[in-house]
């Protein structure tokens, strides 16, 4: 019985060094880092510098667009025909280049921000995984959104899963 004993209580030992031994598990406000971070001051400030350029040239283009539909409002009865057509195509191909001005405008706003974000997420997303190295962490957790940051290397186990569902 003594023996038996002995054998529980050192299988418990084992198991309780093995899980020590686990790693630890972590956790970080990633937002809050990126907020701290004296880079995202300065790639604010950049982004919004671009944000205010392209906001003034749509509302110079506005302007343009404004102006131009007084004239043909005002004049409209003593303009020739010919004219009128002419002003109002003039008009809509303006219209229509607002119009895409906006849309590319808003798809250069963000490409700005991922390449000004990028860098920023980078630096902070390697500091993470330093840190859990130097500290013996397994698993950092972003606390907000409850997602792994850092995980150490393991098998990929995509290709059994497709299997496993028959997805090809």
């Amino acid at each position: 019985m003594k023996r038996l004993f002995v054998i529980l209580i050192l299988v418990y030992s084992i198991g309780q060094v093995y899980s020590q031994n686990k790693g630890k598990t972590g956790h970080i406000d990633i937002t809050a880092l990126y907020s701290s971070m004296p880079e995202l001051k300065a790639a604010n400030e950049e982004y919004m510098k671009f944000f205010k350029e392209l906001d003034t040239n749509i509302k110079i283009m506005e302007i343009d667009y404004q102006t131009k539909v007084k004239f043909f409002n005002d004049n409209a009865n003593t303009l020739s025909d010919f004219i009128k057509q002419t002003k109002e195509k003039e008009i809509k191909d303006l219209q229509a280049q607002i119009q895409s001005f906006r849309q590319s405008a808003q798809d250069e706003l963000t490409k700005k921000q991922a390449s000004l974000l990028e860098p920023i997420t980078k630096k902070a997303k390697q500091a993470i995984k330093d840190v859990a190295k130097e500290k013996g962490y397994k698993y950092i957790f972003n606390f907000n959104e409850n997602n792994i940051l850092y995980a150490e290397s393991s098998d990929d186990i995509m290709t059994l899963v497709k299997q496993k569902l028959g997805v090809k």
